[in-house]
């Protein structure tokens, strides 16, 4: 069988809000770029985007505590960002045996 490729990553915005622990990134100018690099890090629970600066600062949470209730607090000029759901970057085939051989 063949399973379904997931193609987006899905993430949870909270405008004007941003949680205990995150470390800054350096490198990201784009909200986009901030987003990817947490996509691609195991590590990475979401992110919190300072964008009121130029260029905007990226904060990973690499720690899920830090998304706790009692963690998030009010940040004006913050959109804080949750992973909830990762794409893999394998890719699920089908079943070797069940293909043809050519010989």
């Amino acid at each position: 069988m063949f399973a379904a490729a997931c193609t987006e990553h899905e993430w949870e915005k909270y405008y004007g809000y941003a949680a205990v622990g995150a470390t800054e990134f350096v490198g990201p100018r784009t909200i986009r770029q901030c987003l990817a690099y947490c996509e691609n890090n195991v590590n990475c629970f979401g992110v919190d985007i300072d964008v009121n600066v130029v260029p905007l600062r990226c904060w990973p949470h690499l720690d899920r505590t830090n998304l706790q209730s009692g963690n998030v607090y009010a940040q004006p000029s913050t959109i804080h960002y949750r992973l909830m759901k990762r794409c893999n970057t394998t890719t699920t085939t089908g079943r070797l045996d069940l293909l043809p051989t050519f010989t």
